[in-house]
């Protein structure tokens, strides 16, 4: 499982890393939500499923994967100051329900929730009840996930995912210990922001010659945020790659 959504995390930043800006993006949520398709797929549709995954197994063990997956962070987020949580959700058109093996595969291995609506004649209130669940998931933070001109009459089913994030780190960063410091831009100009210090604490660190990285573990056993710093003489185009290796790598012990 590591494997195949670490592959399928660096297959998808080469789709999207050419968009401008900065770029936030889950590829664990993303492949989560592909591995509840490949249940209902078959023949050609899931034999791309199978190679955009990089799980050529039985879907059956792919979905026992997601669940052990997020089993263990789930259990992660039982730990004192730490809360992460991961919820699947999917709205289908009001007549055309969904079979009930599938059914029963994605509520077991993936907690998803079934909702139908009805895209063709009532966009603005499916769209409602979807916003209004990504709201409750996020508690908050997320307000509106889709409008109705995202959507049109063809549309049949919508999945989603929503995931919540809040935790402590390990060994916080004393208050009095953050001072401002110069914050390099792609353009090569300068900025400067409050710069956190920790003097006494002991982190995870690897210098290459292409980058250097820390490792930042939050409270409990499975989390930490990697932060990766490109080196001075790589192109914009591979600092991308490297910063997005921030989003890619939820490091499970």
């Amino acid at each position: 499982m590591a494997l195949a959504s670490r592959r399928f995390g660096f297959a998808l930043h080469e789709a999207l890393r050419e968009r401008s800006g900065n770029l936030v993006y889950s590829p664990l949520s993303v492949f989560t939500l592909l591995a509840m398709l490949r249940q209902g797929a078959r023949v050609h549709t899931e034999a791309e499923l199978k190679r955009a995954l990089h799980w050529p197994g039985e879907s059956q063990a792919l979905a026992s994967a997601v669940h052990a997956l997020a089993e263990a962070l789930r259990a992660d987020s039982s730990a004192e100051a730490c809360t992460l949580s991961s919820a699947n959700a999917l709205w289908l058109q009001l007549g055309h329900p969904l079979r009930p093996e599938f059914e029963e595969v994605l509520r077991t291995f993936f907690g998803a929730t079934y909702t139908p609506v009805d895209f063709e004649r009532s966009r603005e209130e499916a769209c409602q009840h979807i916003n209004g669940w990504v709201r409750e998931q996020t508690r908050g933070l997320i307000d509106s996930l889709v409008t109705p001109g995202e959507l049109d009459s063809t549309t049949r089913l919508l999945l989603a995912n929503a995931v919540f994030f809040q935790a402590r780190w390990r060994e916080p960063f004393p208050d009095a210990c953050t001072q401002p410091g110069p914050f390099r831009l792609l353009d090569g100009s300068t900025v400067e922001v409050p710069m956190m210090h920790h003097y006494l604490a002991r982190f995870r660190y690897a210098r290459g010659p292409r980058c250097q990285w820390v490792e930042l573990p939050y409270r409990g056993q499975h989390v930490s945020l990697w932060l990766l710093l490109p080196g001075p003489h790589l192109s914009s185009g591979q600092v991308k790659i490297c910063l997005s290796c921030i989003f890619m790598n939820l490091h499970l012990s």
